[in-house]
């Protein structure tokens, strides 16, 4: 079931297969506790930002399951580092590809810059980020007054727990926890990234001025079939900038798995908001493709399950 939030109120969207809110026990379990969610976990309805919202998400970590991503986005930030010299950022991208290429002919291995870390390979990678920051579709994205070069977005498939989860033994009982997917816009500033990521405290102000949701959340029982095959695409100022297709051998580990790792030790509840990490080819710094300027109108699209538009607007100087 898809729904939506108008007026602060839950509107059911009609849709094949729909069932009759008459007839509760025809419900799926997982349209129940995605009921129950959106019933309890209201946005503030005097917040412009938030209003909109299909429910307030209680905490929001973000995983990283496509190594395509991961690499092509590091070599990204990497030539960006670069720009202290006087060359078009096209050509620096152009340069680093070239000694990743030659390095790994050589060497025989990934260009180390762009190389995942062992703990990588080895288990779902997360961090905890801002939930307060995220907004709603329609809403505004102020451009943070310290990313001058670079304003990005990463496609992502988000989802909202329907039922605490402690410490999950296999993947299908983390996934039953699920109760809804949405799309999920994470704004990055790439300018400040690759200093905050060489912390080693992983990302700080390049990620938590704002993301934002779809007004549409899916219950989990539609969306789960039709993983782990995803098609979407990013538009800025309604030109397609960038086209998404992801198969069962594009994520590094499913969903379950991922989930299952976060509950290790750890208790989850309900209403907890997870992202996927970013869809292959959902950014434009993996290849230059397309960056986001204030006075861009930008939307980000997952068939099946719906779309994300923002403006973006320019900081407001105090004083």
């Amino acid at each position: 079931m898809k729904y939506r939030r108008v007026n602060g109120a839950r509107m059911r969207i009609p849709g094949p297969g729909d069932y009759s809110e008459t007839n509760p026990e025809l419900a799926p379990v997982q349209d129940v506790m995605l009921r129950h969610v959106i019933k309890h976990y209201k946005p503030d309805q005097h917040d412009a930002l938030k209003r909109n919202l299909p429910f307030e998400p209680q905490s929001y970590r973000d995983f990283m399951l496509f190594p395509a991503h991961y690499t092509e986005a590091a070599a990204g930030i990497f030539a960006l580092t670069l720009q202290q010299y006087p060359f078009p950022l096209s050509f620096l991208r152009f340069v680093v590809d070239f000694l990743a290429f030659f390095w790994t002919l050589y060497m025989g291995t990934v260009f180390p810059p762009f190389r995942p870390s062992g703990l990588y390979l080895k288990q779902p990678i997360f961090y905890q980020s801002n939930h307060k920051s995220i907004v709603a579709s329609g809403a505004p994205v102020t451009c943070p007054g310290y990313c001058t070069r670079y304003l990005d977005v990463e496609l992502e498939l988000g989802f909202v727990l329907g039922r605490s989860l402690y410490n999950a033994t296999d993947p299908n009982e983390a996934l039953s926890a699920i109760a809804g997917f949405v799309v999920l816009n994470d704004f990055s500033a790439r300018d400040v990234q690759w200093a905050e990521m060489r912390s080693g405290l992983g990302p700080q102000l390049c990620k938590s001025f704002a993301s934002s949701m779809s007004s549409v959340v899916v219950s989990a029982d539609e969306v789960l079939p039709k993983l782990p095959n995803l098609r979407g695409r990013v538009r800025i100022n309604d030109r397609i900038v960038a086209r998404c297709a992801v198969g069962a051998k594009d994520w590094q580990f499913t969903l379950g798995e991922a989930l299952m790792h976060a509950s290790r030790g750890t208790r989850l509840y309900e209403g907890e908001f997870f992202g996927s990490g970013t869809l292959p080819g959902g950014a434009g710094i993996e290849n230059m493709a397309f960056k986001v300027e204030v006075g861009d109108t930008v939307t980000l699209e997952i068939d099946g399950i719906g779309d994300v538009t923002n403006d973006i607007v320019a900081e407001e100087k105090k004083g």
